[in-house]
Order: C-alpha cells, then sequence, then structure tokens
C-alpha cells in the first residue's frame, strides 16, 4: 500500500493543511474522506485501508492546524468558510470523488457537495444544518454549555479528557481511551459557535447525488434521532446501526458499517450504469 503525505497548500491563516494520498491507480474511483471536530485523518485508518483493498484510490485531510498537537492561537479563528475553502481545493484536484465526512466533516461534505461534483456522498453521525433542533444528546449539551465562553469567544478549545470519553469513546475499553485521547486536538471555537449556534444552511436542491446516513444507536454527540432527521432533509437513505457510539470507523465491528458502505455505493453504481442503458 502506497502511502504519499503532503502538504497540501496554506489557508488564509497561513496554517499547514496536509494531505493523504493511499495509491494512484488509474481509471480507479476515489474516495475522499473529511473528519470532523477534534479529530484528524486517524480517524479514517480503517476505512482507508478497507477502501484501498476495495480498488479505491484514496484520500484524507488533515483540516488547518490538526497535524500538529500544540494548535497555534490562530486555531480559534478558523470559521467554517476556512474549513470549507480547503476541502474545495482537494475536491478540485480529484475528478468525481465518493466523499465520505464524519460528524462536523459529514456538513462540510454537505455544503462542498452543493457546488462540486460529487459521485456519492456519505455522511455518518452528521452535524446538524442549520433548522433541524433536536433531539440533542444530553451529553453534548453539557459539554457546550462547560466550553461556551472559549467558543463565543473565538477561541480554540478541547473538552476534558472525560468529557471526550463519555461522548466519543465509552465504546472502547480504557486501555484504548487513553491511546486515543492524544490524538485528538483542540478546535476553533470560531467555527463551533458558526455551526452550534448560528446554524450552516444546507440547500438539499443543490446536491445531484446519491446519499446516505449512517448514524449510531449509541452515539452520545450526534443523537440518532438527529442523524435520521437529517435524513430526512437531504432525501436520503437512512442507516442506524444500534451497537455503535460516535466514533463509527473505529469501534469493535467498524467491518460491518465499512461493508454496508461500499455495498451501498456499488448499488449505486450499478443503478447509474442500468439507467444509463434505458436511455
Amino acid at each position: 500500500m502506497e502511502v504519499h503525505d503532503q502538504v497540501f497548500f496554506r489557508n488564509n491563516l497561513n496554517l499547514d493543511v496536509s494531505t493523504k494520498l493511499i495509491s494512484l491507480l488509474p481509471n480507479h474511483p476515489s474516495v475522499v474522506f473529511i473528519h470532523g471536530m477534534w479529530g484528524g485523518q486517524w480517524i479514517w485508518q480503517n476505512y482507508m485501508e478497507y477502501f484501498f483493498n476495495a480498488g479505491y484510490n484514496i484520500y484524507s485531510i488533515n483540516l488547518s492546524g490538526f497535524k500538529k498537537r500544540s494548535a497555534p492561537s490562530t486555531i480559534g479563528k478558523i470559521s467554517f468558510k476556512d474549513y470549507l475553502s480547503e476541502v474545495e481545493i482537494l475536491l478540485n484536484n480529484v475528478s468525481n470523488p465518493i466523499l465520505i465526512g464524519h460528524s462536523s466533516g459529514a456538513l462540510l461534505a454537505c455544503k462542498v457537495a452543493e457546488f462540486i461534483k460529487i459521485q456519492a456522498l456519505i455522511l455518518l453521525s452528521p452535524a446538524p444544518p442549520k433548522g433541524i433542533l433536536g433531539p440533542y444528546s444530553p451529553r453534548l449539551l453539557l459539554t457546550v454549555i462547560k466550553n461556551f465562553f472559549n467558543a463565543f469567544m473565538s477561541l480554540s478549545f478541547m473538552p476534558s479528557k472525560k468529557d471526550m470519553i463519555l461522548l466519543g469513546l465509552h465504546q472502547f475499553e480504557r486501555s484504548e481511551q487513553q491511546k486515543l485521547l492524544v490524538k485528538f486536538s483542540p478546535e476553533s471555537g470560531k467555527f463551533a459557535k458558526q455551526i452550534g449556534l448560528f446554524g450552516i444552511p444546507i440547500l438539499p436542491s443543490k446536491i445531484d447525488c446519491p446519499t446516505v446516513v449512517v448514524s449510531g444507536g449509541k452515539d452520545q454527540t450526534i443523537h440518532p434521532g438527529m442523524a435520521k432527521k437529517v435524513a430526512r432533509k437531504l432525501n436520503s437513505t437512512y442507516k442506524q446501526f444500534e451497537n455503535f457510539g460516535h466514533l463509527i470507523t473505529l469501534e469493535d465491528g467498524w467491518e460491518e458499517t465499512a461493508d454496508f458502505i461500499l455495498n451501498w455505493i456499488r448499488k449505486q453504481k450499478s443503478e447509474e450504469k442500468k439507467n444509463a442503458k434505458s436511455e
């Protein structure tokens, strides 16, 4: 498996935006992965190898500042538009990709799909767009209250280790929780404020590709009822895996979710070919 790491460009805050490409197979479709808040490319480690072995070129992106553990003071001022521009620049270099986003990365994926041609859109535990209110996870609401000041003042922030475990790592053994905790990085308060307080509008009529929403029944960050509402807004297929939490891509049995997504992608391709023949 040939892996190419690179600093793809710098954003307008002069922060490195790094991408990873696994192989470059001529005439093979590409999958692009977008991580969510506090995360990074590492949340996709299982999925990247899985989809590579299924015959796809793999791209993932570390959004600004996530490559380094310690965030500069400018991290707190990164906006939704800044992150969106980073994703857009990457996608402009990938032809007709399949886009997979997790949490707030799913919201970025939805927005960029409004104006860039996407072959298919897969949203894992998606953060809700503007207009979708509840049901909210009580654990998330408590974390929001604790970190409200930093978010409102556009400072970088990260919940306590205890809260991170309760939000997203409660499905893991304690030893694994400790290994994952050190991988998380501070997030932009401005970004959190924009998506959580003001909301990001999404126009389903502009998303011209098949879409599927996948959620976990034990998700303590994005309530599965919220994910279901996102699917309804997008007129999307919805699939709920009852025994999964928020970090679907890393939890035990992640292969079940990856199998579902791969089969769904192949089904869309098959239907596309049938429709082309009928025309």
